[in-house]
């Protein structure tokens, strides 16, 4: 699951501006990256990773909120393999929606950087579902003509969230919650 919550904020992190233009003489560029955090939702909801990769600077840098660091495209791969594909992993999809707080700031024409948050709903081996936010901050640069994610960094509230408060749950919740007789902490119908 903690793996999991990590792949979600890389995708929040890759994630921009989806509020209106406040400077119209960057309108353009932030239309571009809008269609960018677009195309990064789409493909990390599919587990695309060519349509990923098309996303992200040629060099590139992702923190996830257990703090891997990923800079390729086959660790990349491999994280996400390992969180979705593997029989032992408790979780078998994700499903992201990203929300920035603030429109791009741009620290040179080419550079930029933006942060915001993520609702990632996971599917869990069992089926139920259960939503997690995050937040993400994330550097882009315009690279041949184009937007791509340079540097992602995500986090989670260690203090407040669906896994840690399972693992608070008395036996008895516990067991409630494997009877179905409640639900699980962060659980949604979706």
């Amino acid at each position: 699951m903690k793996n999991s919550i990590i792949i979600s904020c890389m995708v929040g992190l890759l994630c921009l501006a989806q509020q209106s233009v406040g400077a119209e003489e960057n309108g353009a560029e932030h239309d571009a990256l809008r269609a960018l955090r677009d195309r990064a939702e789409q493909a990390i909801n599919a587990g695309d990773m060519v349509a990923l990769r098309g996303c992200l600077a040629k060099e590139f840098t992702f923190v996830t909120s257990e703090q891997t660091v990923l800079t390729d495209m086959p660790g990349v791969e491999a994280y996400w393999d390992g969180m979705f594909k593997n029989e032992k992993s408790p979780v078998t999809a994700m499903k992201s929606t990203f929300t920035a707080d603030i429109l791009t700031t741009f620290m040179a024409p080419n550079i930029g950087y933006c942060r915001g948050t993520s609702r990632d709903v996971y599917t869990l081996r069992n089926k139920r579902k259960v939503a997690v936010q995050n937040r993400w901050t994330t550097v882009l640069i315009k690279e041949d003509g184009a937007w791509k994610i340079s540097t992602a960094h995500i986090g989670i509230n260690f203090l407040d969230n669906p896994v840690l408060k399972a693992r608070e749950m008395s036996w008895i919740g516990k067991l409630g919650v494997a009877l179905k007789l409640r639900k699980m902490p962060g659980e949604v119908k979706e």
